[in-house]
């Protein structure tokens, strides 16, 4: 079984795509992969603010015993139907979950599927 979530979405595109390949490949037949990824952010910038602004709360809230700061880092995204194509070329999606965590924000996907 693969389980990836929030990591690919600090990967570059052609990295993320690549990642996602080999993760394919080094699944048995029958294996299952569990991604999450979001789409690429198209959202006004008011939404946007209000979207990272919770991002960067949660985040000081989770390290507030911790003696570091708030470390900014690249978001990315892949679109759903990169993600369906590469998975396509030897997996069989049983399942794409596209209901957001967060109230109001719909971009993350969840990707499950079996290795053919």
């Amino acid at each position: 079984m693969i389980f990836s979530i929030i990591a690919l979405q600090h990967v570059e595109k052609k990295q993320a795509i690549n990642y996602i390949k080999e993760f394919v490949r080094i699944t048995e037949p029958g294996g299952l992969l569990a991604l999450q990824l979001p789409i690429p952010l198209k959202i006004p910038f008011k939404k946007l603010r209000t979207y990272l602004g919770h991002i960067k709360r949660h985040f000081q809230t989770a390290t507030s015993n911790c003696k570091s700061s708030y470390i900014p880092m690249n978001h990315y995204g892949l679109e759903e139907q990169i993600v369906v194509n590469v998975l396509n070329e030897n997996c069989k999606i049983i399942e794409i979950d596209r209901k957001s965590p967060l109230e109001g924000f719909n971009y993350d996907r969840r990707y499950y599927a079996i290795k053919k």
